[in-house]
């Protein structure tokens, strides 16, 4: 057991007040490492085997751990029962109807997308101008997302609306995930903010579906797919469904796409070298062009091992939990039925042994002959096994484009604030930070 626990409430306290400190100070007592929630009890695996056979080799829709419990339960208030939450036979029917819609051809017919909506986005900056972060990623992303998921044409300002409430309602959802039940009901402004964050959300997504059905054309998005697709027995999503999806993809995408390019600005902008480097190769590749196509990706190698290094210093999801729904065994520990498995991304990515100075942003680690197998195989930033996030490939196609985009055109350096704090909740989000643009020379 872990030290500190207090009777009733456990190691709450401790993942309260410094809960990245607390998971990363369990990973030298052992491969496994149990703590307490209250009066639920965690086991934490510290070992990327162990991780492993958590999510792959016992990982299946019908296998001995499941995603209901806790924190789950309180992102399904806020999803409903989308891929990301749904487990067993629904979630088995959802994945095959759903994963043909997320294989490279078609996130590569969203590259246009991405890269005009960028183009948009920061063509209206200024020399000089103080941007808000993660705000201003967040209104691109969301931009982003809104068109490749129901097509062109959402107004900026229900961009904005839809950011804003799916931002609101995920950091309700972390700090619901470490009270009891009965706070979560109170009529506190917290929960107040919540709910009325939910109920515009789904009026929103409501209307968005509404749109879609009433002009009968497959533009080629997302909820056009969503609509047309059809089971193995040829039977088609309910409206609930095909609205839970939704939700799912909407907060999914957003959240863990803002944060990751928030960070990855945040460490450029406090890099001159690797400032230089992106900027470089995005100039070269894009040889006077404003922006990446399909064709240019596999050229923005540099681009993309600075957001996968990104990704292992703050990654989105930083304590995921499974619960067991029988007794069952990781690798010889005994896991009791009604208790929880929990993997630490962050912790697996500040390991030393996998990764040597894991406090230095260093994109370089992530070459051919430099990165380790070890260390790979021990990267489940995106899950694993048959959890693994679908919208990986979308993630970090639309980050290429983006950072490629940006860095072709504008410089981004710090005020004279300090660097970000993490702020963990739902997703490990930066605290909010000021950027200054400054156009590039070439621009």
């Amino acid at each position: 057991m872990a030290p500190g626990r207090i009777p009733l409430l456990g190691h709450t306290p401790s993942l309260l007040r410094r809960p990245l400190n607390f998971v990363n100070s369990q990973r030298d007592r052992g491969p496994i490492v149990r703590f307490a929630v209250g009066t639920k009890t965690f086991y934490l695996l510290n070992d990327p085997a162990l991780t492993r056979e958590l999510l792959i080799d016992q990982g299946s829709d019908r296998g001995p751990f499941t995603k209901r419990g806790m924190l789950l339960d309180h992102v399904r208030r806020m999803v409903g029962n989308g891929l990301g939450t749904s487990d067993g036979d629904l979630h088995h029917r959802q994945r095959r109807m759903i994963q043909p819609m997320f294989r490279k051809q078609r996130i590569n017919s969203y590259v246009d997308t991405m890269r005009e909506t960028t183009l948009a986005q920061i063509q209206g900056w200024s020399p000089g101008r103080r941007l808000d972060f993660p705000d201003e990623i967040g209104v691109l992303v969301a931009t982003i997302l809104t068109g490749t998921v129901c097509g062109p044409g959402l107004a900026n300002d229900v961009s904005r609306e839809v950011t804003r409430d799916i931002r609101a309602a995920a950091r309700g959802v972390g700090l619901r995930g470490m009270l009891p039940a009965a706070m979560t009901r109170l009529p506190l402004p917290g929960n107040r903010r919540f709910e009325a964050a939910l109920s515009r959300l789904h009026a929103v997504i409501d209307q968005m579906i509404a749109d879609t059905r009433a002009r009968d054309l497959d533009r080629g998005d997302l909820l056009s797919l969503l609509l047309a697709a059809r089971d193995e027995h040829g039977s088609p999503m309910s409206d609930q469904q095909i609205h839970d999806e939704v939700v799912s993809i909407m907060v999914g995408g957003l959240e863990s796409s803002v944060t990751a390019l928030s960070w990855t600005l945040s460490a450029v902008a406090d890099d001159p070298e690797i400032d230089h480097r992106l900027h470089t190769e995005a100039v070269t590749v894009l040889d006077g062009r404003p922006g990446p196509s399909v064709a240019d990706l596999p050229q923005l190698d540099y681009t993309r091992r600075v957001f996968t290094e990104a990704l292992r210093m703050w990654p989105p999801g930083w304590l995921l939990p499974r619960r067991a729904t029988t007794d069952v065994k990781l690798g010889g520990f005994l896991i009791p039925a009604g208790s929880y498995a929990v993997y630490s991304p962050y912790v697996l990515n500040h390991d030393p042994q996998l990764f040597p100075d894991p406090e230095r942003f260093d994109p370089d680690r992530w070459l051919p002959g430099a990165i380790t197998k070890d260390a790979t195989d021990a990267f489940f930033t995106f899950s694993g096994g048959a959890r693994k996030c679908m919208g990986d490939n979308f993630v970090m196609t639309e980050a290429v484009v983006v950072l490629a985009t940006i860095a072709a055109r504008w410089q981004l350096r710090r005020t004279t604030e300090p660097p970000p704090r993490p702020r963990p909740k739902a997703v490990l989000t930066p605290s909010d930070f000021h950027l200054t643009a400054t156009p590039r020379p070439s621009a």
